[in-house]
């Protein structure tokens, strides 16, 4: 009887190391995934207040100081979303760094081949963080 009894407590004594390590594994999942969320969530604002400085060396030819601000201002932005994208995944923060070929836009009103290049390169990282944001939404709960 109490061997039958120690192989019990034994037996219990490993169910509950390995709902303990099951519960742990759970919490370390869900705050991680909470935290990729989070950086999702900063990303597609990010996204959002990226096409409006995009827009806005869209709607006409900038000179002089309008233009080095916005440069400026584009550079600064990209970084940002670059550093933010890296936190979620290093490999989708380099895809997001590194552009190979991007398609030629071209505009109209716009004859700064400067600002042209800087618009394209730009909109690429934008349709590039839209398709990140598409690849990792979370599933409705």
């Amino acid at each position: 009887m109490a061997k039958i009894c120690t192989e019990l407590i034994r037996g219990g004594i490993d169910l509950l190391v390995a709902l303990a390590g099951g519960y742990a594994f759970y919490r370390f999942k869900r705050s991680r995934d909470k935290r990729k969320e989070t950086i999702l969530l900063a990303l597609a604002l990010m996204r959002r207040d990226a096409v409006g400085i995009r827009n806005e060396g869209e709607e006409k030819e900038l000179t002089g100081t309008a233009l080095s601000s916005w440069i400026k201002k584009v550079r600064q932005y990209q970084e940002k979303m670059i550093d933010k994208a890296k936190e979620f995944s290093p490999v989708e923060g380099t895809r997001l760094e590194t552009l190979d070929r991007v398609k030629p836009l071209s505009y109209r009103h716009i004859k700064n081949p400067k600002q042209v290049q800087i618009l394209r390169n730009f909109s690429e990282r934008i349709k590039r963080l839209d398709k990140l944001l598409d690849k990792h939404q979370p599933p409705d709960k």
